[in-house]
């Protein structure tokens, strides 16, 4: 801690304090951002390029999925006037 303390009061002081805050601000930042996700086979991705591979692969498979729904009937059609 001296060490820190007297970094600080020589001629360079001001700027290191301001540095050293930059940096303790930026650390804090990433925090709040998700850096690591699982892949489809259960292993964590930390590469960024690994992680939006990922996310695209994801969300590919969850907009494209076909949904099970039965077959429209084909109706015959109507002659004449249609009553209400």
């Amino acid at each position: 801690m001296d060490a820190l303390y007297e970094k600080l009061d020589g001629p360079e002081g001001e700027k290191f304090a301001i540095r050293l805050a930059k940096a303790r601000h930026r650390a804090s930042l990433g925090i709040r951002v998700v850096k690591t996700v699982m892949s489809a086979d259960g292993r964590v991705l930390r590469k960024p390029v690994e992680v939006r591979e990922r996310w695209e692969e994801y969300f590919k498979e969850l907009l494209n999925e076909e949904f099970p729904r039965r077959e429209a009937e084909e109706e015959q059609p109507t002659e004449g006037p249609i009553t209400p």
